[in-house]
């Protein structure tokens, strides 16, 4: 007979497989927001012009939009959404800071930790809540999170060569 902790695990984990809105919510997370940020990191010591950031901030809120289709009767929806929220906060400020001096990349580098730190939010309600992330979630929502993501490295390919890689990693993944 399996334990009941083993059972959960067991669970958890044909949640996380390939194809399964968990597993997309996850290379979402682990994949699209980090090269963002790696792709940011370089931009840190002059940042991105206006029309730069627009395409950013753009995208970033499309993705609050897809986020928001999560049914209400979810409490998780609320998690993951003042999460990503505070993640967008951290970009506006990031991208809040002018000049190009070492000062300004520094405060610059200080809200990517920011953006880090609600990234690993997010990652904590994905480890703890798979089977609840599972009922919340389905594929349609997260291939259309990922093209949100996705109009950032279009629009900008040259500035977001990461983010673009990690775009065209999902799409490959997912179709298989």
């Amino acid at each position: 007979m399996v334990t009941t902790k083993k059972h959960a695990a067991n669970q958890g984990l044909s949640l996380t497989k390939r194809g399964t809105p968990v597993w997309g919510f996850k290379h979402f997370k682990e994949n699209g927001l980090v090269n963002l940020m790696l792709d940011l990191l370089q931009k840190a010591h002059t940042g991105l012009d206006d029309q730069q950031c627009q395409t950013v901030s753009d995208s970033l809120e499309e993705i609050s939009i897809q986020l928001s289709k999560i049914p209400d009767h979810f409490w998780i929806r609320k998690s993951i959404m003042g999460s990503f929220d505070q993640f967008k906060a951290a970009y506006f400020k990031w991208n809040e800071i002018k000049g190009n001096d070492s000062k300004a990349a520094k405060a610059r580098q200080k809200a990517l930790q920011r953006m880090r730190k609600n990234r690993h939010k997010m990652a904590r309600v994905v480890r703890t809540n798979v089977k609840i992330l599972n009922d919340a979630l389905d594929l349609e929502l997260i291939e259309n999170i990922y093209g949100a993501l996705g109009n950032i490295p279009r629009a900008l390919p040259e500035l977001f060569i990461n983010l673009s890689k990690a775009v065209t990693r999902f799409q490959k993944k997912a179709k298989k």
